[in-house]
C-alpha cells in the first residue's frame, strides 16, 4: 500500500501540457517545479499530523520526505525508511515506514486473553483494531492546489531569471 499523497492527474496533466514547450529551453526547470510542488504540500501534511496524531517528540513529522522521481517526473511525500526499536532487550525492530502507515490506516490490535488474576480489560469489547488518523488523505484534498500553485510560481520565477540574463 502505498503511503504517498498523490495529486489529481488530469490537473496536473494539463498543467504540464501547458508548460511543457516552454521547459525545453529552461533544462531542470521541470525538477525545480516538481521540488516547489512537494516543498509547498509537506508543511500541509505536518499540519495534519499534528492535528491528528499524539506526536510530542515530532518524529512522525520529522520521518516525512520529498522524493523526486530518478528521471525527474514525479514528487512525492513518504516517510524515510529508518529502523526503530520497538524493544532493545530483545533486539526488534520497526520501520518509520510501518509505524507511519499503521498510524494512517489503522491496525489490529491482540485482545486481552483474561486469564490473569487481576485482569482489567483496557480494550473496549468487540474492538479488536485501532482506527486509522488518515493524515496523509485529509492533507490531498489540498495537495493539488498548493502543488500547481507552488509549481506555476516555481516555473514563473525561472522565466523571470532566464529574462533578466537576455537582457
Amino acid at each position: 500500500m502505498s503511503m504517498q499523497s498523490k495529486l489529481d492527474k488530469k490537473q496536473w496533466d494539463t498543467f504540464w501540457k501547458v508548460w511543457d514547450r516552454k521547459l525545453e529551453t529552461l533544462p531542470g526547470a521541470k525538477k525545480a517545479a516538481l521540488y516547489a510542488a512537494g516543498k509547498a504540500v509537506l508543511p500541509a501534511l505536518r499540519q495534519q499530523i499534528e492535528r491528528r496524531v499524539d506526536d510530542r517528540d515530532g518524529r512522525v513529522r520529522k520521518w516525512q520526505e520529498i522524493r523526486l522521481g530518478s528521471k525527474g517526473g514525479y514528487v512525492a511525500i513518504s516517510p524515510v525508511d529508518d529502523q526503530i526499536s520497538i524493544n532493545q532487550t530483545a533486539d526488534r525492530y520497526v520501520t518509520s515506514r510501518d509505524i507511519t502507515q499503521y498510524l494512517e490506516r489503522g491496525h489490529k490490535i491482540r485482545p486481552p486473553s483474561g486469564r490473569a488474576k487481576r485482569y482489567n480489560p483496557r480494550v473496549k469489547s468487540g474492538r479488536t483494531y485501532v482506527p486509522g488518523r488518515m493524515f496523509y488523505s485529509w492533507t490531498r484534498l489540498d495537495a493539488t492546489k498548493l502543488a500547481v500553485s507552488a509549481a506555476r510560481e516555481q516555473i514563473l520565477e525561472w522565466i523571470n531569471e532566464l529574462a533578466e540574463v537576455d537582457v
